[in-house]
């Protein structure tokens, strides 16, 4: 679908910065366990549990980006294509650093919460935020757009109350 577009560029690149991390965590973990073989007993074997739990992060990060690996199948692009009355709710959060009043850094959060009391975060640029959100609002007529401390409390009762 055409209109995923940005979205799905978005979780591609979520699932990249993912694989690249669990490499890169791995091959530290492996790195650091080769250096820990020459040092005393005490400081070996801190390091090496330390290296054995990047290793262990690494193959956890590399899991969870070749488990998605097809962002066709990938829980949002499904939920969005073939069940989206199971999406109740969608928010974005947008985040400036911006110290004496200079604007560093801006990064937005899209949250999509589900009938079943789980979420889907994704990072979107908050230059995208509202494309993307006005895209989506067409597919999800049903769900409620848009953030309030009100419809917190509403989903935390039961998240039907937030269908249209």
């Amino acid at each position: 679908m055409e209109q995923f577009m940005e979205l799905k560029y978005r979780l591609k690149r979520v699932r990249n910065l993912s694989f690249a991390l669990g490499l890169l965590t791995i091959v530290g973990g492996l790195g650091l366990c080769l250096w820990g073989a020459a040092e005393d007993k005490i400081l070996r074997t801190i390091i090496l549990l330390l290296s054995f739990s990047f290793i262990v992060v690494g193959f956890k990060l590399l899991y969870d980006a070749l488990k998605e690996w097809d962002i066709e199948e990938h829980r949002l692009i499904r939920l969005l294509k073939f069940q989206p009355e199971k999406i109740v709710w969608v928010y974005s959060v947008n985040t400036e650093l911006a110290p004496f009043g200079i604007r560093l850094i801006s990064t937005g959060m899209m949250y999509f919460k589900l009938n079943d009391r789980s979420e889907i975060c994704v990072p979107i640029p908050s230059k995208q935020l509202k494309k993307i959100s006005a895209s989506l609002n067409s597919r999800l007529s049903h769900a409620t757009f848009g953030y309030t401390l009100e419809r917190e409390q509403w989903y935390e009762v039961s998240p039907y109350l937030l269908n249209k």
